[in-house]
């Protein structure tokens, strides 16, 4: 899997909202969204959990997802410290 700026941005706004969807994010038009979350879910880091009045699906980190999202923010910390 390649860490891309873009899917660095998407995950950590996932794991600050706990949740994302389709709408609830301005980054990705609506076809890059399905791109993204298939992706992420194919490699592990996300999954459906439930779905909105809108009938939007409710993504949500895996467990694998959270930690990756920890280490991201670890680097992150430590990188604006230099």
């Amino acid at each position: 899997m390649h860490f891309t700026q873009k899917i660095i941005d998407f995950l950590l706004l996932a794991h600050r909202k706990n949740f994302i969807t389709r709408d609830s994010q301005k980054m990705l038009d609506n076809l890059q969204f399905y791109m993204m979350t298939s992706y992420l879910k194919k490699n592990g880091l996300m999954k459906v959990n439930g779905i909105t009045k809108e009938r939007q699906q409710i993504w949500v980190l895996t467990e694998k997802g959270k930690k990756v999202c920890e280490m991201l923010e670890e680097i992150k910390k430590i990188m604006e410290e230099s």
